[in-house]
């Protein structure tokens, strides 16, 4: 993951321990759009020296993305804990209910859904950085899904794997280029329905 220090330094997210720096930092971007956002605001509200700070971040885009990361954790727990379906009996179907999940989890604290209906109307710049630091994170355990439904017969033995698992990563991780900040949690659950509908129709294994 490219450009978060506590990472390369293989230490802890600094957010899972300092409560009151998660607090400050969640409440600021949850409200303000990258740019707009005050990292002295936050250092201040976190009741943290600068020093401290940077011994922990390079920069307020390390923050950002370390706010990223833990969000992405927290609603990786949600959906495994809550999840019915799995990959192995039924890959559409499950793709489908970590989808619902994943919005669910945006509803359960209000600066998670802010923070994303903000991320959505965010400049491609920002998206882009975003994207640079956790781009592909997901294909490796989207792969191995696919690789599982080709052996019970649930997808196509010709499909390609990767190029898949690819596919499916990118859909994921830029679903803000198939919606817009006007759309309901509805709307983009049928957007990613559509998707997902045209995917299974090509590559589902018939007869």
């Amino acid at each position: 993951m490219k450009g978060i220090k506590w990472f390369d330094e293989k230490k802890e997210n600094p957010l899972e321990t300092n409560r009151l720096l998660l607090e400050s930092t969640l409440d600021e971007f949850s409200k303000c759009s990258y740019n707009e956002a005050s990292l002295n605001e936050i250092i201040k509200r976190a009741d943290m020296r600068k020093g401290s700070f940077y011994y922990r971040f390079y920069d307020k885009k390390d923050l950002y993305l370390s706010l990223f990361y833990y969000i992405g954790m927290r609603k990786a727990e949600m959906i495994n804990s809550s999840a019915t379906t799995s990959q192995k009996d039924d890959f559409f179907a499950s793709l489908r209910e970590k989808t619902i999940l994943a919005l669910k989890f945006a509803r359960m604290e209000k600066r998670y859904y802010d923070f994303w209906r903000i991320y959505i109307k965010e400049s491609e710049e920002v998206k882009n950085f975003v994207h640079e630091c956790f781009g592909g994170y997901y294909t490796d355990e989207i792969y191995i899904w696919v690789e599982e439904a080709k052996k019970t017969g649930k997808i196509r033995s010709d499909v390609n794997s990767k190029l898949l698992a690819d596919f499916i990563n990118i859909l994921i991780e830029r679903i803000d280029l198939l919606i817009s900040p006007e759309q309901t949690d509805e709307q983009i659950y049928e957007n990613v329905c559509t998707m997902m509908n045209l995917i299974e129709h090509g590559i589902k294994k018939t007869g």
